[in-house]
């Protein structure tokens, strides 16, 4: 009676194991393909990108500094967590800071605050800014307080008309459908970009 008891308990363990260890298969044959960027191919290479460990590539801090860049398919990759568009690599804060710390976070990683160069790329940073407003590389500048890119060029309507929210905003910020202004001292999130 004893003996077969024994086999009662031990079946289903068994059981379990054999389940387990079919989930566990399916997840390492799996996952690199449902999230290519985070596969277990990278975390093995971690070593030759930059001695990077485990916690820096599952990292949850929102610096644009903290990625490495690496090449697939024979074209540049951005580093993790930017978008490529168009031979740019864009840089979608979660993270809120005034307009001027957003420029030094894009400037440690070697980029500018986005400037807007056409009707298509303004169409991209929309789509992307997830219903969130973000700074851009645009503010009042100089004694008589015109409209001016990070780059120091002049603001130009072709591509959009700025709304205004105040007579104390200094900054532009883009958002899902337009792109309005906000004061520079505001904490927001902002778009760093940089070349592929």
């Amino acid at each position: 009676m004893q003996n077969n008891m024994n086999w009662q308990l031990v079946i289903p363990g068994l059981i379990i194991v054999a389940i387990k260890l079919a989930g566990t298969s399916l997840f390492m044959v799996y996952f690199p393909q449902i999230f290519p960027t985070l596969g277990f191919q990278r975390i093995l290479n971690s070593t030759t990108e930059g001695n990077r460990t485990v916690s820096q590539i599952f990292s949850t801090d929102d610096s644009p500094e903290n990625s490495k860049s690496s090449t697939s398919g024979g074209r540049t990759d951005c580093p993790i967590r930017w978008t490529f568009q168009r031979g740019k690599c864009y840089f979608f804060s979660v993270q809120e800071k005034t307009w001027n710390a957003s420029q030094r976070a894009c400037s440690e990683a070697n980029s500018s605050l986005v400037i807007i160069n056409s009707k298509e790329e303004l169409e991209f940073l929309h789509n992307n800014t997830k219903a969130e407003d973000h700074f851009i590389g645009l503010s009042i500048r100089g004694a008589e307080g015109r409209w001016k890119w990070i780059d120091n060029t002049e603001f130009n309507t072709d591509i959009f008309i700025i709304g205004l929210n105040s007579d104390t905003s200094d900054c532009a910020v883009i958002g899902l459908t337009v792109v309005g202004t906000i004061s520079c001292s505001v904490p927001n999130r902002w778009i760093c970009e940089k070349k592929a």
